[in-house]
């Protein structure tokens, strides 16, 4: 149990001690000194207990149907993340890529532009999950995105693409969602342009 639930228990025992008082205390102003019989009076209080605390019951379950519907959506997004950190860090060809991303080699040009695609279409599927809401944007565009706007802006990448419905392949409408994402990144990065303006507790899956 961590201190946010104990600190909520703590405060829902005491609000439910301190309404129990007030109920007490106003039924027995109410009906006890109406000359109604000592049976009646507590009949009435133990009634108007008994509704209290099926009320802080109820929120009760809902408060902890909300806290494990919430740790689900937490872990299906976790899952889709690291299957997605799976796929792109343990693809050779991606890795190999990359590297030449981060160095600028000329390099780039002699590889099989169907190799690139793949990335490219790696790209898409975590925009994809980002706009879903499967993927946060910040953790998106932190652990992604700067790979995919060096995709985006490097001319040695796109050197061997074709030519799409009379436009070059990176202004194709084809990869759309790609470019998107790519620039979205970018603009993120250049925000946050030095780490340390970017808080660790900021990136949560």
């Amino acid at each position: 149990m961590n201190n946010k639930t104990v600190i909520f228990l703590t405060i829902i025992i005491s609000v439910t001690i301190i309404c129990i008082a007030i109920v007490v205390c106003l039924f027995y102003r109410l009906n006890c000194e109406s000359n109604l019989s000592t049976f009646t009076c507590m009949s009435d209080i133990i009634t108007a207990i008994t509704a209290f605390f099926g009320v802080v019951i109820a929120g009760l379950g809902l408060f902890y149907g909300l806290r494990n519907y919430d740790q689900q959506v937490k872990q299906k997004r976790a899952e889709h993340f690291f299957n997605l950190r799976r796929k792109f860090k343990e693809n050779e060809k991606f890795n190999d890529i990359c590297s030449l991303l981060v160095s600028g080699s000329e390099t780039l040009k002699d590889i099989p532009f169907a190799e690139k695609r793949n990335i490219l279409a790696l790209f898409e599927e975590i925009a994809i999950m980002r706009t879903s809401g499967l993927v946060k944007t910040k953790v998106a565009y932190y652990m992604f995105g700067y790979y995919a706007k060096e995709c985006l802006r490097n001319n040695y990448f796109w050197y061997n693409s074709g030519i799409i419905d009379g436009k070059q392949e990176r202004e194709s409408p084809y990869w759309k969602v790609f470019r998107e994402f790519a620039e979205g990144a970018e603009k993120f990065l250049n925000s946050n342009s030095k780490l340390d303006k970017i808080k660790p507790d900021e990136i949560k899956i």
